[in-house]
């Protein structure tokens, strides 16, 4: 059984860009760590994922869906048009994405763990 790629065709440019993103963390994006980090979850995450040209904030390989943290800059409607495109591509390969603002993770970290938790849920 062939195994199947986690990066889909990612460029060496978008690794390097994704070590950075993980160098300069937001604090929700350092929270959220915490929790997924080291298989907390019962699934393996990573950070800052690269996945065709995109970065991820967080990707679960083994349910194929990523977690992304949307601060203040998401709230244009042209960073919208561009996240709604970047959810379709990844949905071609089958990824779902699943979306919390930087301020449910930073005030409330334990209901956004359990939305993704029953997410994971639904998955298996």
């Amino acid at each position: 059984m062939k195994k199947e790629r986690m990066h889909l065709g990612t460029s060496g440019l978008m690794f390097e860009r994704a070590q950075s993103l993980r160098e300069t963390a937001t604090l929700a994006e350092k929270l959220l760590w915490g929790r997924l980090s080291k298989n907390q979850m019962g699934s393996k995450f990573r950070r800052q994922h690269p996945i065709l040209n995109y970065i991820v904030d967080f990707y679960c390989h083994a349910f194929k869906f990523a977690v992304e943290l949307e601060g203040s800059v998401h709230e244009n409607a042209e960073r919208r048009f561009h996240d709604r495109m970047r959810t379709e591509a990844l949905s071609v390969h089958g990824i779902t994405v699943i979306r919390f603002s930087n301020e449910e993770v930073i005030s409330n970290i334990d209901q956004v763990i359990e939305a993704i938790k029953a997410h994971m849920n639904q998955q298996q």
